[in-house]
């Protein structure tokens, strides 16, 4: 039966390794104030606390899309991590993600009918 300890050891630790590997952010895609409800519709990226306005362009003007290991290695060694800003219609009022260490992409495309917008990293 002692081999049964180490089976079941690397059988969580790998498990655990797939969680925290597939941990992901999304936008909710819409915010409800009061009575109200406002609908998704842009998405910033920041380096650091979005205060203090370090905001990233997206890889081109195509697509918004940002590959993040370059903003990951700086984050880590400069204490800055990634924050993605959702940003809704016909308010003020934005949600605030950090992006885990362990995204490689942040991404915002338009759905299907395009009256959609989504928006997440992972």
């Amino acid at each position: 039966m002692s081999w049964n300890k180490p089976l079941l050891l690397y059988t969580a630790l790998l498990s655990l390794s797939a969680i925290v590997s597939a941990e992901k952010i999304t936008c909710p895609n819409v915010l409800q104030d009061a009575a109200l409800s406002h609908r998704l519709n842009d998405v910033s990226l920041f380096q650091g606390p979005p205060e203090k306005q370090g905001e990233l362009m997206p890889d081109n003007d195509k697509h918004i899309v940002w590959t993040l290991k370059t903003y990951q290695d700086y984050g880590k060694k400069m204490h800055l991590p990634l924050w993605l800003v959702c940003r809704y219609d016909n308010t003020v009022r934005t949600v605030n993600l950090v992006v885990p260490e362990t995204a490689s992409q942040c991404m915002a495309r338009f759905g299907d009918s395009k009256n959609i917008f989504h928006a997440g990293c992972e």
